[in-house]
């Protein structure tokens, strides 16, 4: 970091750049054609003080590999400026997830710990393109996936956890939490006076998932592999949980604190699990 020398193409840290208006967020994936770079999606960029902001496109810094910067301009489509109105905010990250479940070709990766969406598969998840394993470590049993062919450059995906914290950040939201207990210890469970909204995240211990459209009863959720899904997807609520049919139903299994069975995609039982719903809002309340 010493060694950059304008220091100024460097987004502040995103709790404090949430609150100014210099900076602008990729919502989606950016290939700069002129410099041969991918930017993964949740890139920040620095807006340039000579003329930012143009008619589709804004001006902004980046770094070159030698500390030294440049200028290059992004299609306003590909980008967010942020917002300080929680709605708005929520509006956005509930945008993000559903471009991420249905992207315009292929399918976004499940990759455990992942946070960097800036490819897509080709196919959905399958076996027969990559062949499951079986490995030990300090004598449990593990399984995972491996490809078929060495894997040459940065991985791309994102787990449960990872999904909800980089649309919420690229949102504005002031979320961070990595990972699905984080997540539980962080937002607060839905209180008996309040309502699911779209947006709430249901927790069930090791996952997560967003309630996308409370009226139609889908859900948005980065799955494993190893239940047969192995990408970003939308689903109806009753496919992960049978006895799930309506949003009225999850709000009772929640209320109750009944163990509900849970389904890998071919209907398959793999576990009985306690269901607690987090209100999205109540980040805003600490």
């Amino acid at each position: 970091m010493d060694d950059i020398h304008d220091k100024k193409a460097i987004p502040l840290p995103f709790k404090d750049q949430i609150q100014k208006n210099d900076t602008i967020v990729l919502n989606s994936p950016f290939y700069d054609r002129k410099n041969r770079r991918h930017y993964s999606a949740g890139t920040r960029f620095v807006l340039t003080q000579a003329t930012p902001v143009q008619k589709n496109r804004y001006q902004v810094n980046v770094l070159t590999t030698h500390n030294t910067t440049k200028t290059i301009f992004i299609p306003k489509k590909y980008c967010f400026t942020y917002s300080n109105k929680p709605d708005k905010q929520i509006k956005r990250f509930l945008k993000i997830i559903k471009q991420y479940a249905h992207p315009l070709s292929g399918h976004i990766p499940y990759a455990w710990g992942g946070m960097s969406h800036n490819a897509h598969y080709k196919h959905p998840f399958k076996k027969q393109y990559y062949p499951e394993k079986i490995g030990y470590n300090d004598g449990k049993q593990l399984r995972y996936f491996q490809t078929k062919k060495p894997h040459t450059g940065p991985y791309s995906g994102l787990d449960c956890a990872g999904l909800i914290l980089r649309s919420a950040q690229i949102a504005g939201i002031p979320l961070y939490a990595k990972n699905s207990s984080a997540l539980k210890n962080t937002l607060q469970p839905l209180s008996p006076n309040e309502k699911i909204e779209d947006g709430d995240i249901i927790y069930i211990p090791g996952h997560v998932m967003i309630i996308s459209n409370k009226d139609k009863n889908y859900i948005i959720e980065a799955r494993t592999q190893c239940d047969n899904y192995g990408y970003v997807h939308e689903i109806p609520l009753s496919e992960e949980f049978p006895k799930l049919k309506t949003i009225t139903d999850l709000y009772n299994a929640h209320k109750t604190k009944k163990r509900i069975k849970r389904v890998n995609k071919h209907g398959n039982k793999i576990a009985k699990l306690p269901i607690t719903i987090l209100k999205l809002r109540s980040i805003y309340k600490q």
